[in-house]
């Protein structure tokens, strides 16, 4: 199938996919859409406020170490900053705006929304730079071997190799990817609103720890394949969705406790 033709099916199934899990849930839950939209608004602004940070450092660490030092040092610093960002966005967004939001299908709704546009987003920005690396690859290559380092020559021709062979399985494991980060979304917005309703601060920190975590699991072993990602993103999920529905993120451990105005 034409690659162009993928990546159109891959965020346009995306978005239809995405957009039936909210109008489902929605529907079961019986959660607002303001509370889905404050979870959708939540991961833009914890992006803005990592950019504003991360970039300064970033700069300033490009100027004392090496490109191989300087990649290893970006790849742990967004790793890092991945759940104190996020995790406190979530955080003030439900502790200041939405105000209204704390009942156990407030946190669900919430997370699918910032679980959900997050994909969308992701997905759609990948999908543009796609096309304009594919319509525009004498360009990118010739700009890769004029920046005098072999490894970037490399890394662009295999971004183009691996878009030249993608397949509609790839695309369908795309989505299943994301289904995984959204599922841990809804459990870490529903730990941050235990945090909120309880006025636990130690509830936010474990957010950001579990949050970082498991994005620094998942960098770890790319190296290793993709199989040993989706494996291990998996079986946190698997943990996730059960503490949501059964464990100490489910709604009776979440409203029986509780809540400090």
């Amino acid at each position: 199938m034409n690659i162009f033709a993928l990546l159109t099916i891959q965020v346009v199934g995306l978005v239809l996919l995405i957009a039936a899990l909210w109008w489902v849930t929605k529907r079961r839950l019986g959660y607002r859409w303001a509370t889905l939209g404050w979870g959708a608004l939540a991961w833009p602004l914890s992006q803005f406020a990592r950019m504003i940070v991360a970039t300064p450092i970033l700069i300033l660490l490009g100027k004392v170490l090496d490109p191989a030092a300087l990649a290893t040092a970006s790849v742990v610093l967004m790793v890092l900053f991945s759940g104190v960002f996020e995790e406190t966005a979530r955080w003030l967004v439900l502790r200041f705006w939405a105000k209204t939001a704390r009942q156990w299908r407030d946190g669900v709704g919430f997370g699918l929304g910032h679980g959900g546009i997050e994909a969308v987003l992701r997905l759609g920005y990948t999908a543009i730079t796609s096309v304009i690396l594919l319509t525009n690859q004498e360009r990118f290559l010739s700009l890769a071997e004029m920046s005098g380092q072999k490894d970037a020559v490399a890394a662009v021709q295999q971004q183009i190799d691996d878009l030249a062979h993608m397949t509609l399985p790839l695309v369908t494991l795309s989505w299943y990817e994301r289904a995984l980060a959204i599922t841990f979304h809804v459990a870490m917005t529903l730990l941050i609103l235990r945090a909120v309703r309880e006025r636990k601060w130690q509830l936010w920190l474990l957010a950001v720890v579990l949050h970082s975590g498991f994005n620094a699991l998942a960098a770890a072993l790319l190296p290793l394949g993709l199989l040993p990602v989706y494996i291990a993103l998996t079986v946190v999920a698997a943990g996730s969705l059960w503490a949501v529905l059964a464990g100490p993120l489910s709604r009776r451990s979440v409203e029986q406790q509780p809540q400090i105005n």
